[in-house]
């Protein structure tokens, strides 16, 4: 019996000293040692010019390939600007407060959705914008229901897009 368990226990312990050995890949840094070289010729970043920064997100081409949506913070908040594919400046199509993100420019070139927010809630709604005049329709309007991801279908005449009630753990497509 103990002739046995003795037998038992070697392949036990031998699993066990295999898996307790260090990889010869693994290894762990102490990050007071990591350095970066120095480059001499970087302006310093002071918060001032950190707060400038802008940055690009979502785009979308339009249809016939003429301009690109996209979201930028250029004018301090993310809205949605168009721009010629052909290159030039942009133009803001939407000008809000509200986080915009998302845009999904339709089949026949009539509407761009778009998802905004409230005060950075992530109640999210779901928006129209017409790249022709800038006319916008907030098409879903509820405060306890976030509907994210907007997507055309493909005759332009429905919109599929997530849903999350507030309170809720999952989401459901709609």
């Amino acid at each position: 019996m103990k002739t046995l368990a003795a037998l038992l226990a070697i392949p036990l312990l031998t699993a066990t000293l295999a898996f307790a050995q260090p990889s010869a890949h693994a290894f762990i840094t102490d990050p007071a040692q990591i350095k970066s070289k120095d480059k001499f010729d970087v302006m310093p970043m002071s918060v001032d010019k950190l707060y400038m920064t802008r940055n690009t997100g979502d785009s979308t081409w339009s249809p016939d390939g003429k301009q690109i949506a996209f979201v930028t913070n250029i004018s301090g908040r993310n809205n949605i600007w168009l721009v010629p594919s052909d290159g030039g400046w942009p133009t803001q199509l939407t000008v809000s407060n509200q986080r915009q993100s998302n845009p999904t420019w339709s089949p026949k070139n009539r509407w761009i959705a778009y998802q905004s927010d409230t005060d950075g809630n992530e109640q999210w709604d779901i928006f129209l914008v017409s790249p022709a005049n800038g006319q916008v329709l907030n098409i879903t309007n509820t405060p306890s229901v976030s509907e994210e991801s907007p997507t055309w279908s493909p005759d332009a005449e429905r919109l599929a897009y997530t849903v999350k009630a507030k309170d809720a753990s999952t989401t459901n497509s709609m």
